[in-house]
């Protein structure tokens, strides 16, 4: 007998896992094309009520950046991590270019800017 206050590890749908992927692949094109995504899904349920968390894991044979959100509804919970990586990732790109790289883009692009 399965006591109530258990936490069951329950396995996701195939449809829930295609919504992750869809997912994970939008945040494929702010990486390096060879930069992997590993995702983990979890489905718990607890007192007859399902719970979610979705983590994005980054690049993790280099940089392992796992962002993670948690909550009752999957489709919620995949945009919201999905979100928080978008936001780690801009936030890496704009930290890994130094100063002097910087300046010298902004050089050329005040030289050669975009046609319009």
């Amino acid at each position: 007998m399965k006591n109530k206050n258990q936490t069951v590890l329950l396995e996701p749908s195939g449809e829930e896992k295609a919504f992750v992927y869809q997912q994970a692949l939008e945040l494929s094109p702010l990486l390096d094309k060879s930069a992997p995504i590993a995702v983990i899904l979890e489905k718990n349920e607890f007192q007859n009520q399902s719970k979610y968390s979705v983590t994005f894991i980054l690049i993790p044979d280099k940089l392992n950046i796992r962002i993670k959100s948690e909550g009752d509804n999957l489709f919620d919970v995949c945009i919201t991590a999905k979100n928080k990586a978008k936001k780690t990732i801009s936030y890496l790109i704009n930290q890994v270019v130094d100063s002097s790289t910087r300046t010298i883009q902004m050089d050329h692009f005040k030289k050669f800017p975009y046609p319009q």
